[in-house]
């Protein structure tokens, strides 16, 4: 129900209890392992509707427990209603608790939102979590930032996620349900970064350091001319939960100015 008025405030026009329609990888088309010294992959490649083909990676370390997970996919040309997700089906217990960071901040899901913002979805700044009493897990999103928590849950309403067990973290990789000024369509390669990790209790500092581990990993490239072994580090901090955020030369070009 389209208001023109409504929507220049924030109030959807989408019923809570409209009816959506899901579906899964419609055909194996290539699935193998591929392998190295540290690391081991699983590819899939399939057919699902809303894209020509969809290839996936998941990928395991020998040197960290943090899955790291890739899609590349082509998108039709379609202006119906619909959305791409990558599901997340977890085994904890009801009354589980979620976390997410936005604007580089952590936040807890609902106790810490303000009253009125959106529940059913969250733009995230890198990673959001679930965690019960014993045990949960993180997601991390360095490439697309949606993310919902417990349920398909997008059009709700919802003053407050239900916090029943065996919830599902979702990430919301694409949809055309905005009711603003993109276009309908948007066609094309697109091509995703994630990674996950299973945990024990919450850890907002060592989560956070995962996370830019993920959205910012290192870069290794070959010395061609090296004659002498050197190391260096640029910065070094002290303090858990502190992170970098911006580095730039000072304008009197005498010092590094780091936030």
């Amino acid at each position: 129900v389209r208001s023109i008025e409504n929507e220049r405030i924030g109030l959807t026009g989408w019923k809570p209890d409209w009816k959506a329609s899901y579906s899964t990888s419609s055909k194996l088309i290539e699935c193998r392992i591929d392998t190295t010294s540290f690391t081991a992959s699983l590819y899939i490649k399939a057919l699902a509707e809303g894209v020509r083909s969809i290839e996936q990676r998941i990928t395991l370390h020998a040197d960290s427990p943090v899955i790291d997970l890739s899609a590349d996919f082509v998108k039709t040309d379609n202006v119906m209603p619909e959305a791409i997700y990558f599901a997340f089906p977890l085994n904890l217990n009801d009354g589980w608790r979620g976390y997410f960071d936005t604007g580089d901040l952590p936040v807890e899901l609902d106790r810490e939102q303000l009253a009125g913002t959106c529940r059913d979805w969250v733009t995230v700044n890198s990673y959001a979590s679930i965690h019960d009493n014993k045990k949960g897990a993180t997601l991390y999103c360095p490439d697309a930032p949606l993310v919902m928590f417990s349920n398909f849950n997008f059009g709700r309403n919802q003053s407050a996620i239900k916090r029943d067990k065996n919830p599902l973290l979702l990430a919301w990789a694409t949809n055309n349900y905005w009711e603003t000024n993109f276009r309908g369509s948007q066609p094309g390669l697109i091509q995703l970064r994630y990674a996950f990790n299973a945990q024990s209790e919450y850890n907002q500092a060592l989560i956070a350091a995962e996370a830019q581990k993920v959205i910012q990993p290192p870069i290794i490239y070959q010395a061609v001319n090296c004659k002498v072994e050197s190391d260096g580090q640029f910065i070094r901090l002290h303090t858990p939960g502190v992170k970098v955020l911006y580095v730039k030369a000072s304008e009197d070009k005498k010092g590094t100015i780091a936030r």
